[in-house]
């Protein structure tokens, strides 16, 4: 096997990035494109089915196929519905390491999941989010003494993971706690995020280009915009005290929609999160039939969008304003474009880390729908005069931009070296030779397995 214990120097590392969670190919996407610079790699990317939230079975394996080829990727695909034929083409390609970004292993084929990987290969993971920012929501002792929500660091992919690499020091001082410590995990910070801001720069840089040339055309002549301000819209999809429970649109759906009616000028780009309409149907939060009779009126608005597809980080580039309950884009937001969202906060969500009251503190904290539409007006007001635009409600005030600067520390140890971070660690693991995890030597149940969990269900 590939993975002997017997390094080999004359030959380069095969790496398998093993992918559905393809909304979130960010985390991996410069790891990847490093590996391939490097004669000391040899990476394959591999497209999977899954089962997310609200879906009754495994697919969605040609939307990543489509996702990568048009990030131009090359890429296999084992899409077989039997996931264990489709394993035996991935042993076939002999990996030493399988690289994944996403925990959960209830959303993975059963052929997929770490038991059977760690077979014949060993597991590299990264997490799929820029940072964590929430506790577990248990005792306020326990809590108190990580500062990280078990769910980041005991699920089965971390207890089988040959390497792990984390954002943040807190997350790898509480793997220390685990039966296999924490000398396996790396504190490197997180690709994702220099992903992220690379990204954003070369859109805004495209995004100027071509106001340029339409400002050429148009010669001395005004150039009309078709909306004077643009919100994009970002809710979560946690609707539950027993997860996260950080979820407004229920609160929020019906007032956002006579916004949009109110305000025909301001454009309402809605992001749901990719769980967010699943899980309502699923779990009954909205009945169906009022749900759709919403999405009827919000499509039929000539303001108003769902706009699944593009980039958030165009997004982000090509709006205003962003209005979100969290989680992830109150540190993805400002800490990729230096501005503060509008964070409409559930007074019920599960508590704050550290990290995640830094992030959250970066923003703007609300609890209405009244509440937002100042931040409207105020976008509009400065939008008559563009030299009053940095006087916009929305605009960080100084507090923002310290907040923003100790989380930026806290989880930005390389930055723009991740990925090469990422690299040096496992050609290390690799030239040591260390043997393939065994499962029998665990014994602590991982988070899944505990009671209350979510079952997995195939």
């Amino acid at each position: 096997m590939r993975n002997s214990s017997q390094p080999s120097t004359l030959r380069p590392i095969r790496v398998v990035f093993l992918l559905f969670y393809f909304e979130a190919w960010d985390s991996l996407s410069q790891v990847y494109q490093a590996m391939l610079n490097s004669p000391a790699f040899e990476p394959i990317v591999v497209s999977v089915p899954r089962k997310l939230t609200g879906d009754s079975g495994y697919g969605g394996e040609k939307r990543v196929h489509k996702f990568l080829k048009r990030q131009g990727v090359a890429h296999q695909r084992l899409n077989y519905e039997d996931s264990w034929q489709s394993l035996l083409e991935l042993k076939a390609l002999t990996p030493d390491y399988v690289f994944l970004n996403y925990p959960w292993q209830r959303n993975y084929q059963p052929a997929f999941r770490p038991d059977s990987l760690v077979t014949f290969t060993k597991i590299l993971y990264t997490p799929y989010f820029l940072a964590p920012l929430v506790n577990e929501n248990e005792g306020a002792d326990e809590v108190d003494a990580r500062q990280v929500a078990t769910h980041l660091y005991t699920q089965r992919v971390h207890q089988l993971a040959s390497l792990v690499f984390v954002q943040d020091q807190a997350t790898k001082d509480a793997f220390a706690l685990t039966q296999r410590g924490s000398n396996r995990v790396r504190f490197t910070g997180s690709a994702k995020l220099d992903s992220l801001r690379a990204h954003y720069i070369e859109v805004r840089a495209k995004l100027a280009a071509k106001a340029e040339r339409r400002l050429a055309r148009a010669g001395s002549l005004p150039v009309k915009q078709p909306f004077d301000l643009k919100v994009l819209w970002a809710p979560h999809h946690s609707y539950s005290a027993k997860w996260l429970n950080f979820g407004m649109f229920v609160q929020s759906y019906k007032q956002m929609l006579q916004l949009a009616k109110k305000y025909p000028n301001v454009q309402f780009i809605l992001r749901p999160h990719p769980f967010l309409f699943g899980t309502l149907a699923e779990r009954k939060v909205i009945k169906s039939s009022v749900l759709d009779q919403w999405l009827s009126e919000w499509n039929q608005l000539a303001n108003t969008k769902i706009n699944l597809k593009a980039s958030f980080v165009k997004q982000f580039a090509s709006t205003d304003l962003l209005l979100t309950d969290g989680i992830s884009f109150l540190a993805e937001y400002p800490l990729i474009t230096s501005k503060a969202a509008v964070f409409l906060e559930n007074p019920n969500h599960w508590q704050f880390n550290t990290l995640g009251e830094l992030a959250a503190a970066a923003n703007h904290r609300i609890t209405d729908m009244a509440q937002f539409e100042r931040f409207i007006k105020s976008g509009l007001d400065a939008s008559l005069d563009l030299a009053q635009v940095s006087k916009m409600a929305a605009s960080p005030s100084a507090a923002h931009i310290a907040n923003l600067a100790k989380l930026q520390t806290q989880i930005d140890p390389n930055p723009g070296g991740v990925a090469q971070a990422i690299l040096n660690d496992i050609l290390q693991d690799f030239q040591t030779g260390s043997p393939l995890v065994n499962p029998a030597t665990i014994s602590e149940v991982a988070w899944e397995d505990q009671p209350g969990r979510e079952p997995r269900t195939d």
